[in-house]
């Protein structure tokens, strides 16, 4: 059930329930993979990530700082994978820059039915079926991402591995009250640990951390997140999962800073084989 929570931030409501729990766990958990691999690529390891990561170019801000239409409709998993490819594409190729026309037709996407002029129809999306859809449909701009996996959130080592690897993490959770009661209203705000709230589903983004916590973008502010939150929402006992998604320009880094001369191609077509189940 959406509801609409005013926000002193942005002088208006912005959209809360919008993210749906899966019915499972990621069928690919990352720290599984990486320990065992899949039967047919070599088992990897991920670079020792740096004490502090900021993780985002400055090219990225203007779309990490638009709300992408989640003030309007509960199209916060849509919103959040734009924010992951405006990260990881100003840290890479080129910024690609996402419109609120981009939103609306991934939403549709995501979420079949959904009729913009009909708030019926706007019932939220699970992350899990949008990020196969952003795999075998794509992105606004035609790229197809080319894989996701589970993070274990609680393990901040891993959590940090991942994100300089990678450069991003995306959040599904059931937010606590204390959240949303009151809303962040100015940046620099940080998210402890607290009950989850099942009515308070949202999906949000991670693009850096430092020690004790994950850097986070929600509903154009930036705050932060800490560690005993992120392991204790991103449970299934919490209704939540962390997940990494992996796209071009990251896989292309990822290669690169791999120790072991780990080849990332394997991993892609690990992903494709293990999601399509």
């Amino acid at each position: 059930m959406l509801q609409k929570v005013f926000s002193s931030y942005h002088q208006d409501t912005v959209i809360v329930g919008g993210r749906n729990v899966p019915q499972k766990r990621s069928i690919v958990q990352l720290g599984d993979y990486l320990n065992q691999g899949d039967g047919s690529a070599a088992v990897a390891s991920l670079p020792v990530a740096p004490p502090t990561l900021s993780g985002l170019d400055v090219k990225a801000t203007p779309i990490l700082r638009n709300i992408l239409l989640n003030n309007l409709y509960g199209c916060c998993v849509p919103a959040g994978c734009l924010h992951v490819q405006a990260v990881t594409s100003a840290n890479g190729s080129g910024i690609i820059e996402a419109t609120d026309a981009d939103v609306i037709a991934l939403y549709k996407q995501m979420n079949p039915g959904f009729d913009p002029k009909d708030p019926s129809t706007d019932t939220g999306c699970d992350e899990q079926s949008a990020f196969r859809t952003l795999m075998t449909v794509g992105f606004p701009n035609g790229e197809k991402l080319v894989g996701f996996a589970g993070v274990d959130g609680t393990n901040p080592t891993l959590v940090r591995q991942v994100m300089y690897t990678f450069e991003n993490v995306i959040f599904g959770v059931s937010m606590p009250t204390s959240w949303v009661n009151p809303l962040p209203e100015q940046d620099g705000y940080l998210w402890r640990s607290d009950a989850p709230n099942q009515r308070n589903g949202h999906c949000f983004i991670g693009f850096g951390y430092a020690p004790g916590v994950i850097n986070i973008d929600s509903w154009g502010i930036y705050g932060a997140i800490d560690d005993m939150a992120v392991a204790s929402l991103t449970t299934k006992a919490a209704g939540g999962e962390l997940y990494v998604l992996f796209l071009s320009d990251t896989i292309d880094k990822a290669s690169q800073k791999s120790p072991d001369g780990f080849a990332y191609d394997d991993l892609q077509n690990a992903l494709q084989r293990l999601q399509a189940v």
